[in-house]
């Protein structure tokens, strides 16, 4: 083999050589995104299995009324996950069962300021203001949430009540017929002493007794 040929075949080498090694990292680019994204998924969806057993235990621990130990997990809780408003919206409703209203509030606006479209974090929200007294920061917070939930019967249940709460009957009896007009049925009332007041008023009475009327016909 001449000289020639021999540096022919070296370079030839070296070449193939190259091509190879840029084949190869051509096959790495290309193949990590996909990899990435699966693992990212695999992480996403452990997280959401995560997320969703801490919400169910949270939500066992208020119904059996568990409020301090609940206050502990959920407050763990919204460390591990600060972006998670379901979190967040289950730490306010511990407060507000312990009736801890200024910390309930902080916790619904601090929720509405990651998500202002939320009407339940807006009727929570409303409905603790009425708990420290707080009537024109309950009538805005129950009006965000019905622009949002114009036909949600608690919602308009809840409306009636902050305006029963300050003697403004007639607004109050207006919220109350459209709640009932949406499902909710006097008996859920009961729990509201200013409605139940309400209920006793003749103007009521009688749009009560034409529902059922109307009830009766079909």
């Amino acid at each position: 083999m001449t000289l020639e040929r021999k540096n022919l075949y070296i370079l030839l080498t070296i070449l193939l050589l190259v091509i190879a090694s840029a084949l190869g990292i051509a096959l790495k680019l290309e193949h990590e995104p996909a990899m990435q994204r699966m693992g990212s998924e695999t992480f996403i969806a452990a997280q959401r299995m995560e997320v969703y057993k801490v919400i169910n235990e949270a939500a066992e621990l208020i119904a059996k009324r568990n409020l301090a130990q609940a206050e502990k997990y959920l407050l763990d809780a919204v460390k591990q996950y600060p972006l998670n408003l379901d979190i967040w919206m289950l730490l306010g409703t511990v407060y507000y069962q312990q009736e801890n209203y200024e910390k309930a509030a902080q916790i619904f606006k601090h929720t509405l300021k990651h998500k202002p479209d939320s009407a339940p974090a807006y009727n929570n929200l409303a409905m603790t203001q009425l708990k420290i007294q707080r009537y024109a920061e309950a009538e805005a917070a129950i009006r965000n949430a019905l622009q949002r939930e114009p036909d949600n019967g608690a919602i308009l249940l809840n409306a009636a009540n902050i305006y029963a709460e300050q003697r403004q009957d007639k607004t109050a009896l207006a919220y109350l017929k459209r709640a009932l007009d949406r499902g909710i049925k006097p008996e859920e009332v009961s729990s509201y002493i200013e409605l139940v007041r309400l209920l006793e008023r003749p103007d009521f009475m009688e749009y009560y007794r034409s529902r059922q009327s109307r009830k009766d016909k079909k």
